[in-house]
């Protein structure tokens, strides 16, 4: 199982919008796609400067087909940045960054989507353990 650990996510233990205002989290909203295998995963993560990235992944048959990625500088109108589908992406360069960003959707879908409210409090615990980690890796 791959983690991320470059993302720790503050959620709401319902399945709906969330974004954390006052934590130690990145500010992060998760949007997730219906059950039934179609449908988008939508995270927003907002930086301290009022920037913000987002990224969408459409499942197609429970699958990973399209991961579009795009930016804003003030949070509100998002630019496209670029677009990898599992189709142009195979063969070339571009396919490990599509798998990349599929992973780190699979997970979210697995461990906070689908999830139980304790499978999402464990993936949110062991998130935030990897951000503590990192963080005293980085103190001298």
């Amino acid at each position: 199982m791959q983690r991320s650990t470059s993302l720790a996510f503050a959620l709401l233990l319902c399945m709906c919008n969330y974004s954390a205002a006052n934590s130690e989290f990145l500010r992060i909203s998760v949007e997730c796609p219906r059950s039934g295998g179609d449908g988008i995963l939508e995270t927003v993560d907002e930086k301290p400067n009022g920037s913000a990235s987002r990224v969408s992944t459409t499942y197609v048959g429970g699958q990973v087909d399209q991961v579009a990625v795009a930016s804003s500088t003030d949070g509100s109108n998002f630019r496209n940045r670029f677009t990898l589908t599992r189709s142009n992406s195979a063969g070339t360069k571009e396919y490990p960054a599509f798998r990349a960003f599929e992973d780190r959707a699979n997970e979210l879908l697995r461990f906070f989507c689908n999830a139980t409210p304790a499978e999402k409090q464990r993936y949110l615990d062991l998130l935030q353990a990897n951000r503590l980690l990192l963080g005293q890796q980085k103190t001298p």
